[in-house]
């Protein structure tokens, strides 16, 4: 794969900020006709996925380190005076609740199915009464 050109390099880092192609193209001083070619280049475009990987693993990692703040102020607004407020916040919980559930489920479900494929005793699941 080629080297990208420092103008790329720039428009790249432009794009992850920009709204659309056409803005992109105006703050990086480059015709739109020119990013539109790069974006069509293979080398270009996966330079560009692999930035926006990066950006949305920073952008999850920082939602985790939120996760125990939120629960926190679901828990608090269990508590609140309004009825609204109270609701709210429980349909919340369980929301995510049953999500958590499900996803668990799927891990599990997974992790006995590669078990299998391996040639291996699945691992030992312990059944909710």
């Amino acid at each position: 794969m080629k080297r990208l050109s420092a103008r790329q390099t720039k428009t790249l880092a432009v794009l992850l900020e920009a709204d659309n192609a056409p803005q992109a193209a105006e703050i990086a001083n480059v015709p739109l006709t020119t990013l539109r070619r790069w974006l069509r280049d293979a080398g270009f475009r996966a330079e560009l996925d692999r930035l926006r990987g990066d950006v949305l693993a920073r952008t999850v990692e920082r939602l985790a380190g939120l996760g125990a703040a939120a629960v926190s102020t679901l828990e608090r607004n269990l508590q609140a005076e309004s009825a609204m407020v109270q609701v709210a916040s429980a349909k919340t919980v369980l929301a995510f609740a049953f999500k958590g559930h499900e996803a668990l489920q799927v891990e599990r479900k997974l992790a006995e199915i590669e078990a299998l494929l391996q040639g291996k005793e699945p691992p030992c699941r312990l059944r909710a009464v």
